[in-house]
């Protein structure tokens, strides 16, 4: 550490310049791309969440209209549930209450672990790996006429991980492309502000070899404090001239 401070003690004044504006940059990406990550990666997860929620309500809606039996081809009319089962790649399983498969919809995703609480407590939810795939797998007690049993819902989360490592690769690409602009500008503006410094050394030494009689032409004209130090030099070496 103390090397490192050495080392930044001793380097230009354009080096640190540049180190001084890049980091700050950098560091500020950082700080706003860690935010918006996780910022993301909650909402979308809770969409997720949301989605196989939604899904078992619909389930649960369409198993308690029907009166005594489920049939294939009512489940096939259903368009819209059918649908929004097959896009999301859910699976949806019925087990009796001998824990016995008599149903399977979209068969994707083998089955999950059954919850250790009891099923008919409501709602049972929790994140499983299957396969090697997380995912979402619900629990909803379920009774069609006669009929009750658990319905088991899986709801896969290889779209929404697909999506994260898009997203991370986005921001890291991105970071580095401003990291890079940004180095160059502060490049520049170390190389413009640094050379009207750089000619008030390059005077000073003229002066000290030729004496008052050597009087550069500085070049930077700005209004600025540069531009104030650079006219109190000539002030200087001008009432210095005089008085010798």
């Amino acid at each position: 550490m103390k090397r490192i401070l050495e080392k930044a003690r001793k380097a230009s004044l354009k080096s640190k310049w540049m180190l001084a504006v890049g980091a700050t940059i950098f560091i500020s990406y950082a700080l706003i791309s860690v935010v918006l990550y996780v910022a993301l990666q909650t909402w979308l997860i809770n969409n997720e969440e949301k989605n196989a929620v939604r899904t078992v309500e619909d389930m649960t809606s369409f198993f308690e209209a029907q009166r005594s039996t489920v049939t294939i081809q009512k489940l096939q009319n259903n368009n819209a549930l059918m649908k929004a089962i097959l896009t999301q790649e859910q699976t949806v399983r019925i087990f009796n209450g001998d824990g016995i498969e008599v149903m399977r919809i979209n068969d994707v995703t083998p089955v999950a672990q059954f919850p250790q609480n009891e099923w008919h407590q409501g709602v049972v939810m929790d994140r499983q790996t299957i396969d090697g795939v997380d995912a979402f797998v619900v629990h909803q007690f379920v009774q069609i006429g006669a009929f009750q049993g658990v319905m088991q819902l899986i709801h896969p989360l290889a779209t929404f991980q697909s999506m994260m490592k898009y997203i991370l690769t986005t921001i890291i690409i991105v970071g580095a492309g401003a990291l890079l602009f940004s180095v160059s500008i502060s490049y520049y503006l170390a190389n413009v502000l640094m050379k009207p410094l750089i000619q008030l050394r390059d005077a000073m030494n003229l002066v000290r070899n030729n004496g008052f009689n050597a009087q550069p032409e500085f070049r930077y004209k700005a209004d600025d404090e540069i531009g104030d130090l650079l006219e109190m030099y000539r002030t200087l070496m001008n009432e210095l001239e005089v008085s010798f």
